[in-house]
């Protein structure tokens, strides 16, 4: 076995789920398990917004339909060992968080999200993570 378990970050875009659709081959060729990390991201200046009810629930509902949708394809691929989960906070220090708690010996991301805006601003959470992921 190649890696054990695989951490795929996951935020709706067309690009991570096609990283998702790269994991879920990878772990279905290899009998690895899969960690599907959707992360809510929480800007620090919009935390009185962000904690209006009705955002965060569709936030989360958004997350649950997308990694569901994941979970069916790696299903479909023959992938027993899928877990889904929602985290909240900054992507990138998420994602590291995650894999390494969870065990994980490989992060499969794509390289853009949903907004190239956002990755002029903030840069770019594949770079992010590579930087400081053991």
């Amino acid at each position: 076995m190649l890696f054990k378990k695989i951490l795929v970050g996951i935020d709706g875009s067309n690009v991570s789920k096609k990283a998702a659709r790269v994991a879920i081959d990878m772990a279905s060729q290899a009998g690895s398990s899969v960690l599907c990390l959707y992360v809510i991201p929480i800007n620090p200046e919009a935390i009185e917004f962000y904690k209006m009810g009705k955002l965060k629930t569709a936030l989360k509902e958004e997350a649950v339909e997308i990694l569901d949708e994941m979970k069916k394809e790696a299903t479909e691929k023959g992938v027993t060992g899928w877990e889904n989960l929602i985290e909240e906070g900054t992507p990138a220090e998420k994602i590291v968080e995650m894999a390494q708690l969870q065990g994980c010996d490989m992060i499969v991301l794509g390289t853009r999200g949903k907004s190239m805006i956002e990755k002029l601003l903030i840069g770019s959470i594949a770079e992010r993570v590579a930087g400081s992921s053991p």
